[in-house]
């Protein structure tokens, strides 16, 4: 492990959401990999395909050339929506989530670590990111650690938040995170509380953070 993220463990309080969002960015590399090299064959293919179309054109009666073309058009749509894909992987990398909620439903034993960011990831069957719109993140912004239930298509769900966690990810990196029990919206009272100790400050800085009128939209 280099000197950067040594020193960059040594400033941020929870050390396993270092550990966590380095798995993170590994399977996000593999699938970007994947994605691309998808691209590269769907790319190969309608190159390819567009070639025969035209080498044969005159040999081709009209079935074979709408069947070409029908099938021409299928590879452009699979290409785009593989360019869509790779785009939002990008995306996820630069920041992929911005809080945490633990979340332990109710009579159950197991707790839910559930990381929220602006889109969902998927790798391998496993919802490692779940999108900000999703009914289960709903619960960061509803509530404070404590009872909490949230709209799933089986029914309501009940149960309790344990830890609510914010994080500042940039360029794949973990530059602070802070634990609260509500939601920080502010960047500046989000730095302050990562980088203070005092649970008088953190009061403090909650009090102002409540009397501020939230916005979500952004």
């Amino acid at each position: 492990m280099n000197t950067q993220n040594n020193q960059h463990k040594q400033t941020i309080p929870f050390p396993d959401e270092i550990i966590h969002l380095e798995t993170i960015n590994k399977k996000l590399d593999l699938s970007i990999a994947e994605t691309n090299s998808r691209v590269e064959r769907v790319n190969y293919e309608y190159i390819n395909s567009k070639k025969y179309m035209t080498d044969y054109r005159g040999e081709l009666d009209p079935h074979e050339m709408f069947q070409n073309e029908l099938a021409l058009k299928q590879i452009d749509r699979t290409g785009a929506f593989a360019v869509e894909v790779w785009d939002k992987l990008m995306k996820i990398k630069e920041s992929p989530y911005f809080a945490r909620i633990d979340f332990q439903e109710k009579d159950e034993q197991l707790i839910e670590k559930i990381y929220i960011g602006r889109f969902s990831f998927l790798h391998e069957n496993e919802l490692l990111i779940y999108d900000w719109r999703s009914p289960i993140a709903s619960m960061f912004y509803d509530y404070e650690t404590g009872p909490a239930k949230y709209d799933a298509p089986i029914g309501q769900i009940e149960g309790a938040l344990t830890l609510k966690r914010q994080f500042k990810i940039k360029n794949g990196i973990l530059e602070y995170a802070l634990e609260s029990s509500i939601n920080i919206q502010d960047d500046v009272l989000q730095r302050v509380l990562s980088d203070t100790s005092s649970e008088k400050m953190k009061s403090i800085i909650s009090t102002i953070q409540k009397k501020t009128k939230p916005n979500y939209s952004k």
